[in-house]
């Protein structure tokens, strides 16, 4: 028996209706969680991508170095596969985590996002945490302040542009308290030289 006319236009709208969704998600580029442009071909940031995300990042801005701060305590939940990936295309990859909230914790970890950045062999570097705010916003800040000599003021300012509310928790308060008592190590430098 030979389908009807309303049979066959029925079930070409239940197809269709189905396979939007599918559509929709092929077409729609990967969805990079609060990336940015630090400095072209040297710094950017974002929070924990997808997969599709990360590999689009690693290929389109040519990535060499991916510093993850997120912490230790939290690879085996959602980040394990980034460090395989990474290393499977030749990308170097850097944990640097907080085990505190505190200055001599931030100390250390601006020493150490410092010490891969400040090597132009590791550039571009992409510099990551879960969300892309707290403590990427504060890496970057440190990054502006000793690079483009910003106030910490303006460099504070610039974490908000990334979601980072200085008010949140106590954490949050911690990174924006740091950022704002920071001394970039040039301002050291000609101090000690005085």
């Amino acid at each position: 028996m030979r389908p009807s006319r309303r049979q066959m236009i029925g079930t070409l709208v239940v197809v269709s209706v189905a396979a939007v969704p599918a559509v929709y998600a092929a077409l729609r580029p990967a969805r990079l969680r609060n990336f940015g442009e630090v400095r072209a071909g040297v710094l950017y940031r974002s929070g924990q991508l997808t997969p599709a995300g990360f590999e689009r990042v690693l290929d389109e801005r040519g990535i060499r170095t991916v510093i993850s701060l997120r912490p230790e305590r939290d690879a085996e939940k959602a980040d394990t596969w980034e460090e395989d990936v990474a290393r499977a295309r030749g990308v170097k990859y850097v944990r640097v985590t907080p085990r505190e909230h505190d200055d001599a914790w931030l100390d250390r970890m601006a020493e150490q996002f410092l010490a891969v950045v400040d090597a132009p062999a590791n550039h571009p570097v992409l510099v990551h945490c879960m969300a892309g705010r707290d403590r990427t916003g504060t890496m970057c800040a440190i990054y502006r302040m000793e690079f483009d000599r910003w106030t910490a003021e303006r460099a504070a300012a610039e974490m908000q542009e990334f979601e980072f509310d200085p008010n949140k928790d106590p954490p949050a308060q911690a990174y924006n308290r740091y950022v704002l008592g920071y001394r970039p190590r040039w301002a050291r430098t000609a101090e000690e030289k005085k």
